[in-house]
């Protein structure tokens, strides 16, 4: 008999399709990076992801369009505007409406090539209502004066339940000389109008700020402190408003940071800023807080670390790294975290294990479908390590400081930079591909029967041994949605009372001493 191909990603079988976004070929400096990308909550093959663009020579938006899960892509710059021609710091959210916004810092001169050199800067937000097809905007969230600049914004959406569901959130650290602060605005229409500025950090020597909003509405922003004249440590922050960013708590010290901020080979800068999301569904994690940061290794080399709280930020897990083995010189940065609608958390970070002595990169991912507790091995996303290059004289931070990370029904949706082709810059997206197993490690020629009733699943084994069985219901996606061990007698029959599940295909696989088998089932309810 030949053996059954089964269409369904199991744990341990993840293979990414690496495909590029950006259709440039001669762009005037090689540099595209900083991403993210957001998945429509209406229309979920529709992705939308963008990147900070250097094709034109100086900074502009890159967008990049799917309508097929990622499969093809087409992309443009954002408009360009005469008042503030130049873009950086992309970040994407959505509303529950499939509203798309992006937030950025437009300015006039540019960071970079210092020609011109900057001299005013404002929060932008744009908005798209037909998928990332077009944007209008951008609506002012903060406009500096000439002796300000505004950096790093970063902006989310309540899509709870909460009497402030569709706020709109940007936080963003502003400098005044040497001094910056974490500010914050929230806008109730969309993107169309933003509150006045408001002071979120108590203390300046910060930067890096990263909004989401908790289940029951609170408003919560995560920040990097660094080692200053007033502050002997580095350290992640934290802050809270429950009246929609309008006032804020005391600023609470999560965990001290061995770093601060570093260099990456001696000059991809890097910057030990916290990845932080929350799980607003109604699973048995509901509620928890996560961050995902960069700090230095028992071995000395950077690694990623996570930190949980279950009690609405009040106290906070130990640290723990989340990366594998820690091997000395190996080191993973960059880290993006986010908690899907099954409350699976998604990690993603830069990682050279697969190129140590010649500082070559990849893109790896790690999971957790227990609100952190447990962790997959790390999983390779891109197919080629690469090696970053620079251009002289930009021989620092033109690597970006962040990537892109969406994730929906347990699957993980990321982008990143990648230099494959020909040491340029180039935007590249993962399509996780359904795994084929094809050597039959899961019997599938007989002996298990198992159909849908309204209770769960009534299974019947038809000869195993008696014993302790476990049970494991996979979507289509591989994403494993229950798991159950139970005793059996020969022969024996059992309900598997699984919950509310989604329409769809799923596998049902069934693990005993000598004994593994799987089906196939529909749910049509």
């Amino acid at each position: 008999m030949n053996p059954l191909v089964l269409l369904f990603l199991i744990p341990g079988i993840m293979n990414f399709t690496n495909i590029r976004i950006n259709s440039d070929t001669d762009p005037v400096l090689p540099f595209h990076n900083e991403h993210s990308i957001v998945i429509n909550p209406q229309d979920t093959l529709n992705l939308v992801a963008s990147w900070r663009d250097f094709r034109q020579g100086y900074h502009r938006i890159g967008i990049g369009v799917s309508f097929d899960g990622g499969i093809t892509w087409e992309d443009r710059l954002l408009e360009n505007r005469e008042e503030l021609p130049r873009d950086a710091d992309p970040v994407f959210t959505t509303d529950k409406e499939g509203n798309i916004y992006l937030s950025t810092i437009s300015f006039r001169g540019d960071p970079i090539t210092q020609n011109p050199p900057p001299d005013s800067s404002t929060v932008s937000v744009f908005v798209s209502s037909d998928g990332g097809v077009s944007f209008q905007g951008p609506y002012i969230a903060s406009a500096s004066s000439i002796s300000t600049f505004e950096d790093k914004e970063f902006i989310c959406c309540d899509r709870t339940s909460s009497a402030n569901e569709g706020n709109l959130y940007v936080t963003w650290t502003r400098f005044a000389g040497s001094l910056s602060l974490i500010k914050s605005a929230f806008s109730t229409d969309g993107g169309l109008t933003w509150s006045a500025a408001r002071d979120v950090s108590d203390n300046p020597g910060v930067q890096w700020s990263v909004p989401c909003v908790g289940k029951d509405g609170t408003l919560y922003v995560a920040w990097l402190r660094f080692i200053s004249a007033t502050t002997a440590e580095a350290a992640i922050m934290l802050d809270r408003s429950h009246d929609e960013g309008a006032t804020w708590g005391q600023d609470m010290t999560l965990d001290p940071l061995t770093l601060g901020q570093t260099y990456i080979d001696g000059w991809i800068g890097t910057f030990s800023h916290p990845a932080m999301d929350a799980d607003i569904t109604n699973g048995p994690y509901g509620g928890n807080l996560y961050i995902a940061y960069m700090d230095q290794g028992a071995n000395g080399s950077t690694d990623i670390f996570f930190i949980r709280s279950t009690d609405g930020g009040e106290s906070w897990s130990t640290a723990v790294p989340i990366v594998g083995e820690d091997v000395p010189d190996n080191d993973q940065f960059h880290p993006w975290l986010i908690v899907d609608n099954l409350g699976v958390i998604h990690v993603v970070f830069y990682d050279q294990r697969n190129g140590i002595e010649d500082d070559l990169l990849d893109l790896y991912y790690v999971y957790s479908e227990d609100g952190g507790g447990n962790w997959s091995e790390p999983i390779r996303i891109s197919d080629e390590a690469t090696k970053p290059t620079t251009l002289e004289p930009f021989t620092r931070n033109v690597y970006g400081e962040y990537v892109g990370l969406a994730a929906y029904n347990g699957r993980p949706y990321p982008v990143w930079t990648d230099c494959r082709d020909g040491g340029i810059q180039n935007i590249y997206f993962g399509s996780l591909e359904p795994a084929a197993v094809a050597e039959s490690p899961v019997d599938v020629t007989g002996g298990l029967e198992a159909v849908f009733v309204s209770e769960g699943i009534k299974v019947r084994l038809s000869s195993p041994a008696p014993g302790d069985y476990r049970f494991n219901l996979y979507d289509a996606s591989g994403r494993k949605v229950f798991r159950k061990k139970k005793y059996i007698e020969r022969g024996g029959s059992i309900l598997l009372d699984i919950g509310k599940i989604s329409k769809g295909i799923y596998l049902l696989e069934v693990e005993g001493e000598g004994f593994r088998k799987a089906v196939k089932l529909v749910e049509l309810d």
